[in-house]
Order: C-alpha cells, then structure tokens, then sequence
C-alpha cells in the first residue's frame, strides 16, 4: 500500500476519516493525498465574469490554506521507519464524485478512506458521493463515521454471501491485514436448513469453501484468516447481531452493482450498515 486517497470537505466527518488515513499511513509508510472540490453557483443576475472569476479564485485559496494546514500536521507525524509522513494536495473545481474517481485514477490510489454522513435510506438510493464512489471506484473505500471508535484493526471480518464466486475477493482485504499484522475473519451465512439435500449441498459448498482458502493461503502468502458460518434466515438481522455482541473493528463487504431499480428493493447490507452502524466499512469489489 504507497498511496492513500483522502476526500475532505473539512467537515467532522472528513477528519475523522483523515486520523484513520494518517494510523494507516504511518503502518504502511504510505503517501496521503487530500483531494477537495467545489462547485460554485453564482446566482445573482447582475454578476459579472470578474465577479464570478473573483468568487472562484477566493474559494480556492481559501480551501488551498485548509489543506496546507491539514498537510504540516500530516508530516508532523512519523511512519513505522521513523521518517515523517509524505502529504500533498489537490484541490479543483469539479463535481466531488467525479474528482475523487479521477484523482484516485491519475494517482493510482490503494485506498481511498473517506467519512460518511448518516443519510435516509432514501438519499443513499438516489446518490450521494460516497454511495457514487463506492459504486465506480477501482480501489477498496474505507468509510468512517464521526461515531467510528479509532482502533488498530487487528481483526477483520469480511461478509460474503456467495463463497464460490465471492471468496477470492478477500484478496483486496489482505494488503490491508498485512499493514495491521491482522487476522481476517470470513462470516457467511447460510438460509436455514429444511431438508437432507439441502444439508449434503451445504457440507460439500463448506468443503470446497476450505480448500479454496487453503489455495488462497499459499497464493497470497498469508495464513491468518479463517471462515466460520451462521445459518439464519435474515442476513442483515443476524450480522447486525454479529456487530452489536462482537463490535469487530472493521467489517469488509462486497459492493454488489445493480440497477437503481432494483436498489429501491434490493436489501442491501451495505445500504442497512451506513445508516445504522458506526463500524468502519471497507468497500471491496
């Protein structure tokens, strides 16, 4: 991990989420790039060019002082070598979605660590930038909370739902359990058995399940991560449930993309967890 991508509105939110991105900097001796847009709406109809040039260059240096600020703070700190923190900025006009997506392109960003406003089932379906980030981004999105509770994320639990086709996916996690020296904790939970080939199924999917990670293990070099099942009916219910008696300190989920039709009736954990939950979220796809 050598490059972490920080989007700032300079809200609580967004400096809560830099903190995070600053421990995890410093673990993985990682660069941090603070990325800031804003689209100015000049409304009044006696404005002129200048005026409206004027407003612009006024906002930029305004936001230009803010991120200078935030990076000698970042370099005040040091990595796991000793050295200081690396910091830049980049600020520009632009639709924030669309900003974050291309820096995080141009700068080949590993991470991008985000905070996350509590918004309305609502408002998540019809956009905001986080949901639109998590939707087109290439890299992995941690998303923090201003609730969210600093940790060194020394375990990691990861949900699938399909553990064939989803299991390989732990390969984004283990960069990020590497830089922690973490233990990474795969839940999958199954529908309730109602018959004996629905049990046989079950027993072979678990099997195979296993000597995949085994294979996995070998290819990535790394060994601490297991899977462990629960069998409910309800699978937002009962990870809810996981989180409130476990409080793991970061759970690593698998965006589905899907159509905005079917998200207004799609049950989506992830939708369920951003409005629910504190629990940093790590967005893999």
């Amino acid at each position: 991990m050598k490059t972490i991508l920080v989007p700032t509105d300079f809200k609580s939110h967004s400096e809560k989420a830099l903190k995070v991105a600053m421990k995890i900097a410093a673990k993985a001796s990682a660069k941090i790039i603070l990325v800031h847009s804003f689209v100015l709406y000049v409304t009044d109809i006696y404005a002129t060019s200048d005026m409206a040039v004027d407003i612009y260059e006024e906002e930029k240096e305004q936001s230009k002082e803010i991120l200078r600020n935030y990076c000698e703070k970042i370099r005040l700190e040091k990595d796991v070598l000793g050295n200081p923190l690396q910091a830049e900025y980049i600020v520009h006009q632009n639709f924030a979605p669309s900003e974050i997506l291309l820096t995080a392109l141009n700068t080949k960003a590993d991470l991008i660590v985000m905070g996350a406003e509590k918004h309305s089932n609502l408002s998540i379906i019809l956009g905001s930038i986080v949901n639109e980030v998590m939707h087109k981004s290439d890299c992995p999105v941690l998303l923090i909370h201003d609730e969210t509770v600093e940790s060194d994320f020394s375990t990691i639990y990861l949900g699938i739902e399909d553990l064939q086709k989803e299991l390989p996916s732990v390969q984004q996690v283990i960069p990020f359990a590497k830089v922690f020296d973490a233990t990474i904790s795969i839940i999958h939970i199954d529908s309730q058995i109602l018959t004996m080939p629905d049990l046989r199924n079950m027993n072979i999917e678990r099997a195979q399940a296993e000597t995949l990670l085994n294979t996995l293990k070998q290819e990535y070099d790394f060994s601490d991560m297991y899977l462990r099942y629960s069998v409910a009916d309800e699978i937002i219910q009962t990870m809810d449930a996981i989180l409130l008696e476990e409080s793991p300190q970061i759970l690593a989920l698998r965006y589905q993309k899907r159509k905005w039709t079917d998200s207004i009736f799609h049950k989506s954990l992830i939708r369920y967890l951003m409005i629910h939950s504190s629990t940093p979220l790590l967005i893999i796809h």
